[in-house]
């Protein structure tokens, strides 16, 4: 199980790249690796099924917030108190 992340940490892992892998989502969802996968191919499939094209084991960062209903706006109200 990976360790879960405090607000600070999950903006920056959020404003550090634009793709997202299995760690990165592993960090996210505090989840396994399968399960992160899991999530990569769900992902995937509905980009694809809109046409879009991902790289290899990474998937858009919008598309991992989206998933997770992650505010950002939110996370930044909070870090900004910290």
């Amino acid at each position: 199980m990976c360790k879960k992340l405090s607000a600070k940490e999950m903006l920056e892992v959020i404003t550090g790249t634009q793709y997202m892998g299995t760690s990165d989502i592993c960090l996210l969802g505090y989840c396994g690796r399968n399960k992160a996968q899991t999530i990569i191919r769900e992902i995937k499939a509905s980009l694809e099924e809109k046409g879009f094209y991902t790289p290899a084991r990474l998937v858009p960062t919008e598309y991992v917030i989206n998933y997770f209903n992650i505010d950002v706006d939110y996370l930044k109200e909070l870090v900004k108190g910290l």
